[in-house]
C-alpha cells in the first residue's frame, strides 16, 4: 500500500473510532431482526403457495442487508491516516473498488484544527481533525479517536521538521 522511507519511523496509525462502525451495525442488525419478524409474520398470514415467493424476497433481502454491511467494514477497515516522523499518509476507501491515498510532507504543515461535532463525539473522545498544508487542499480524518492527542504529535513532528531536527521527545 506504501512503503517507509529510509530513517522515516510510524508514530501512529488510527483509524476511526469504533463507535461510528458500532452505530452503523446497530442499524444492520436491527434491519436483520426485521427480517425474522418478517419471516415469523409471514408463516402466519401468507398463503400458502407464496410462501416460495416469500422465502426467496426475504433471501434476497437478508443479502442486500448483509452486502451492505460487508462494505461498511471495507469502508471501515480500510480507512486510516499513518503519521510517521515526516510525512502522513491519509488511505480513504470510497466503496469496494475504488481508494484514494493522500501524503503531506510534516515541514509543509501551516494549521491543525481539532473538531468535536456532536455529544456522542465529546463522550467517547473522537473527533475530526483538519490540517492546512502550504498547498491548497485540505486534509481531513473523521472520526479519529483521541483526536487531540494525534494533533499533538503532527504538530511536534511538523516544528521538529521545520528546525531539521527529526528525533522529538515524546515524554515531555
Amino acid at each position: 500500500m506504501f512503503e517507509t522511507k529510509s530513517g522515516e519511523q510510524i508514530i501512529l496509525a488510527v483509524h476511526r473510532h469504533w463507535f461510528v462502525i458500532g452505530s452503523k451495525m446497530t442499524v444492520i442488525i436491527i434491519m436483520l431482526l426485521i427480517a425474522v419478524i418478517l419471516t415469523q409474520i409471514s408463516s402466519a398470514y401468507i398463503p400458502e403457495n407464496y410462501t416460495t415467493l416469500a422465502a426467496f424476497l426475504l433471501s434476497i433481502y437478508i443479502l442486500i442487508i448483509l452486502l451492505i454491511s460487508f462494505i461498511l467494514w471495507v469502508d471501515y477497515y480500510l480507512d486510516m491516516w499513518i503519521i510517521t516522523n515526516e510525512r502522513v499518509i491519509s488511505i480513504e476507501q470510497r466503496g469496494l473498488f475504488n481508494r484514494e491515498i493522500s501524503e503531506f510532507m510534516l515541514s509543509r504543515v501551516q494549521d491543525v484544527t481539532v473538531e468535536i461535532p456532536d455529544f456522542f463525539a465529546t463522550v467517547f473522545k473522537f473527533g475530526n481533525i483538519i490540517v492546512q498544508t502550504a498547498g491548497e487542499k485540505q486534509f481531513i480524518a473523521k472520526n479519529i479517536p483521541n483526536a487531540g492527542h494525534a494533533k499533538d504529535i503532527i504538530l511536534e513532528y511538523a516544528q521538529k521538521n521545520k528546525t531539521g531536527s527529526n528525533s522529538p521527545n515524546l515524554n515531555e
